[in-house]
């Protein structure tokens, strides 16, 4: 299997898109899997010539005629999910920042909280799904398409205190919920409600997926002692780091750890955002 990973050229771009990607494999080769974990960003993905079947934390990809076109956001999920490529798959995703994508549409993430899982049927820049499909054996025109397509759809976005409220939330100082509404001049409820709407996840969810993508890092980059990464990734102690693992995952962070190892070696994606 092929990837292409590569940050946006557009210096305005950079501050609301992280990176895209552009996943290829052909028919002829080997299923290929890997493990995929929560995070905060919104990925929109535009698959040409696949289905899709979904389990619980399982997604299988299939493999169909060429000219149907998939795309979908991914923005929530509370556990690693499982993708199996089972055949032919040419995939291109925008790995938006938290609130990135607010700056090129007008979507509201809170208006999808009732679907059954995490792949959202949606298409908020209808006709780059056209331009793509013409140029997918030359990745660089696809980047550059994409690219040229978002600069002219970007309407920049502010909120009164979200990005605030982010930054005291990846604060080392641990703010509780009550504190963070009382420094933004705001009551829990609205907070959370905002969250809900630009973001889709409550601040608690924002705040455990971040501190749990920490520790992968963490866990991956520099082979950390639990206690050491339970500090370094803001816990406020293992036992909290422990209590978050087991929601997120099922297991504690030894047991976890363990499984990916023996379960699935080299296939765990420890790296896509």
């Amino acid at each position: 299997m092929y990837i292409n990973i590569q940050k946006p050229s557009h210096k305005k771009l950079q501050q609301y898109i992280d990176f895209f990607y552009f996943l290829k494999k052909n028919d002829i080769e080997a299923k290929e899997r890997y493990l995929t974990f929560p995070n905060n960003y919104v990925l929109l993905s535009f698959t040409f010539g696949n289905k899709f079947e979904f389990f619980e934390n399982h997604i299988k990809v299939y493999s169909i005629n060429d000219s149907n076109i998939t795309t979908f956001l991914t923005y929530r999920y509370n556990q690693p999910l499982l993708i199996e490529y089972l055949g032919a798959v040419k995939e291109f995703t925008i790995v938006f920042k938290p609130m990135g994508i607010n700056a090129f549409s007008n979507i509201t993430l809170a208006d999808f909280s009732s679907e059954i899982h995490p792949f959202i049927y949606f298409n908020p820049f209808v006709g780059l799904e056209k331009k793509l499909a013409k140029v997918l054996n030359d990745d660089r025109k696809c980047f550059q398409i994409v690219e040229d397509f978002l600069m002219p759809e970007f309407k920049g976005f502010s909120h009164p205190f979200l990005q605030e409220a982010i930054q005291l939330i990846e604060n080392e100082e641990n703010y509780p919920l009550g504190e963070i509404s009382d420094k933004l001049g705001i009551s829990s409820k609205t907070l959370i409600k905002h969250f809900k709407s630009v973001l889709g996840k409550t601040p608690n969810e924002f705040r455990k997926i971040y501190r749990f993508r920490t520790t992968l890092s963490l866990k991956e980059n520099l082979a950390k002692n639990l206690s050491e990464i339970s500090y370094n990734s803001n816990y406020f102690d293992q036992s909290h780091m422990i209590k978050d693992f087991k929601k997120l995952t099922g297991h504690t962070p030894n047991l976890f750890f363990k499984n990916l190892k023996e379960k699935y070696g080299e296939d765990v994606n420890w790296m896509k955002k």
